[in-house]
């Protein structure tokens, strides 16, 4: 920690923290990397804009907010200098570009000659969302002012080009390295290990798009932009805990659901009373102790394959066909099931063990998801995070 090495400020965010700590597992830095609580920046945007603005939703033409945006600036402009003089460093990182409480530090930090980058976590979307996002990347969302972005996938990079947020040189494609994370669960817990009838079901979560009414843009007529979807993974998801209950009751499986926080836990328990309920927390933490993951268009089930679990991403819209560009495509990788009797049929088999070389065979299919979605299929992003950021040193 010597006082003349390079030194970031790290505005704390879980997820975005992972990234940065899987990054230099065993590698030494020439920078020192400082952990800010970014509720502090919060506390003083709250003073001048509370309420106001949101992350992707930043442009609004109000004299009101537009002066208050400017307070903010002076303000935290003040409160950078004061901070130079009680210690040195050189820059800010945090985790998404368009934060809104962090949107008028990336200027200042331009003002005040110090570095920003972002390793920006949310970069994983479906087709049609790409498509709609860019829309509010266009119009509702605040551009990068700091120096360099680091994303997931080619995907992301080039919507923020095409969307005209950064320049093309602002912004590079590294992976997500805390995927490392699953591959050391692969390392350490082959197929035929203790856990092999631990079966784990990530509650459904309907994506939405980060929209908030702006009433400075006329929004396109989508459903997306009305917070409406052409389907509910919530049926789904019940059929597969009906059938998953009578399966657990045969002692076939040992089941865990993992639910979010502020679930309402009845709902599960009223479907099956001896069921084991994980509340909030990490999710890959989970994968350690379950070989089956169920799950349902989430990104918790990229990191399943990267973990070597038997994935199922059950599927029961009667339009999936016309509505596929909803969900993400896992080239073949995962079992798709289309109905409750096709789930109950694989699910058995996978217990019986009629599919042990399931994963063998599909080695290449996950390579390509994890190349196109996270862009570490080689578990290098950590190396590549590193190899970016020590340029800076």
């Amino acid at each position: 920690h010597s006082e003349n090495k390079t030194t970031f400020l790290v505005l704390h965010k879980e997820g975005g923290i992972d990234d940065l700590i899987c990054a230099y597992e065993n590698k030494n830095s020439k920078i020192n990397y400082l952990n800010l609580n970014r509720r502090f920046i919060k506390i003083i945007y709250d003073k001048f804009l509370k309420n106001k603005l949101h992350d992707y939703d930043y442009n609004y033409f109000d004299k009101n907010i537009i002066e208050n945006k400017k307070k903010y600036n002076d303000y935290l402009q003040k409160v950078i200098i004061y901070l130079k003089k009680f210690k040195k460093f050189n820059g800010f990182i945090n985790f998404n570009i368009f934060y809104y409480a962090e949107v008028e530090l990336q200027k200042v930090c331009k003002k005040q000659n110090l570095k920003f980058f972002t390793i920006h976590k949310e970069s994983v979307h479906p087709p049609i969302y790409i498509k709609h996002l860019e829309w509010i990347y266009k119009n509702t969302a605040n551009d990068f002012y700091g120096n360099k972005i680091f994303v997931y996938n080619a995907s992301e990079k080039n919507l923020l080009i095409k969307s005209k947020v950064c320049k093309p040189n602002q912004v590079t494609v590294v992976g997500m390295p805390r995927l490392s994370h699953s591959f050391k669960i692969k390392d350490f817990d082959k197929l035929n290990n203790k856990y092999k009838n631990n079966l784990i079901i990530y509650q459904s979560q309907e994506r939405y798009l980060p929209y908030f009414n702006n009433k400075n843009f006329k929004k396109p007529s989508h459903r997306l932009f009305d917070f409406s979807l052409p389907f509910s993974l919530k049926e789904t998801e019940f059929k597969c805990l009906e059938m998953l209950k009578k399966i657990s009751n045969q002692n076939k499986i040992n089941l865990t659901i993992k639910t979010r926080i502020g679930q309402n836990q009845r709902k599960f328990k009223n479907i099956y009373r001896g069921l084991n309920i994980v509340s909030g927390g990490s999710g890959h933490k989970l994968l350690e102790k379950n070989q089956i993951v169920v799950a349902f268009n989430s990104t918790i089930i990229f990191e399943a394959l990267a973990a070597g679990k038997i994935v199922f991403t059950p599927n029961f819209d009667e339009d999936y066909k016309k509505n596929s560009e909803y969900f993400f495509d896992y080239f073949g990788s995962t079992f798709l099931d289309r109905n409750v009797k096709s789930f109950e049929k694989s699910i058995n088999n996978v217990i019986d063990d009629n599919y042990s070389d399931h994963l063998y065979k599909n080695d290449k299919k996950i390579k390509l998801v994890l190349k196109k979605y996270l862009f570490n299929n080689d578990n290098g992003a950590g190396n590549r995070l590193v190899e970016e950021l020590e340029k800076y040193a």
